[in-house]
């Protein structure tokens, strides 16, 4: 529904309702302007190197290890002893992290050129020790300041478990339990949806993701009612450049102009709002068994 609503706010708003609307397109100008541009952009890509496979392969080879780690039943982390905690508990060693950071280090040390390819004297000379990403690029291009926003994320979010302010804020917004749930559902998924504009969805969804749990637990309703269009609305970055890397090429290609990207995207950030609410309390309910209180939400979140 999102991705639907996305193309057709996009023609609406890029080709005008008339066009969009019309059951015939006759602007041949603008077709062929189109396929130019595509033909243009296709040549500049030209054909997959080693590197490039290499890269592709990689990040498959990590999106495998994200998805078999613990795919519902026992996978790849049973292999991995647990950690004891000071009380005596056990908790997980494996995470994510150990994936991504795996495939960090084989984009760092894998090799960018064909080891195993004859050399053609007529090509230019290339540097054997050369990887698929060389430590000289990934310093100087690295977004630094992504990364310590993301970070302070994180931390933002445990200095508000640890220090109870999760805790305060949802006993203060148990007044919002009056609120019907649907109306309480679109409140939560407009501020998630306000907020990740500014800063970056995993911080928006650490920072939040507390508070809701804490709130659901307050009015006695299912985690995931709050939680699921929470995470969903963090991803709704799509009024300003900076929003998401994705916005940023777009606007950096100069074809969109500022006031077209926000007009866009607040119609997009609007549909979105009302699609997951809707989401959230039709078909959402059914799958995740949200009338109900589970069990694990009892102060385990």
């Amino acid at each position: 529904l999102l991705l639907f609503s996305t193309w057709a706010l996009l023609c609406i708003v890029f080709l005008g309702p008339k066009k969009f609307f019309a059951c015939k397109n006759n602007d041949k100008a603008r077709d062929a302007a189109i396929k130019q541009i595509l033909e243009e952009e296709e040549s500049t890509l030209g054909p997959v190197q080693w590197a490039e496979g290499s890269a592709m392969g990689i990040l498959a080879f990590v999106i495998l290890l994200w998805v078999s780690r613990k795919p519902g039943a026992p996978g790849w982390s049973r292999f991995v002893p647990e950690g004891v905690r000071p009380n005596g508990k056990t908790f997980p060693l494996t995470t994510d992290t150990q994936a991504a950071v795996l495939g960090t280090i084989l984009m760092l040390i894998w090799p960018a050129f064909n080891p195993f390819a004859k050399k053609n004297p007529n090509q230019p000379p290339i540097d054997p020790k050369e990887t698929v990403l060389p430590w000289k690029v990934a310093s100087t291009r690295c977004p630094w300041g992504v990364l310590l926003l993301i970070g302070g994320g994180f931390a933002l979010s445990k200095m508000c478990t640890t220090s109870g302010l999760s805790d305060m804020v949802g006993r203060n917004m148990i007044a919002l339990k009056n609120l019907p749930l649907p109306a309480l559902i679109y409140v939560f998924t407009i501020t998630s949806s306000v907020i990740t504009t500014f800063v970056a969805n995993a911080a928006t969804a650490t920072v939040l993701l507390p508070i809701m749990f804490q709130l659901c637990e307050n009015i006695g309703v299912h985690p995931f009612y709050l939680g699921l269009p929470v995470c969903m609305a963090a991803s709704m970055a799509f009024v300003l450049p900076a929003g998401t890397p994705a916005n940023a090429i777009v606007y950096g290609k100069g074809r969109v102009k500022m006031n077209q990207m926000i007009v866009a995207g607040l119609l997009i950030a609007l549909a979105g709002q009302l699609i997951v609410t809707f989401c959230t309390v039709t078909y959402a309910v059914p799958i995740f068994g949200l009338n109900t209180y589970p069990a694990w939400a009892n102060r385990t979140l």
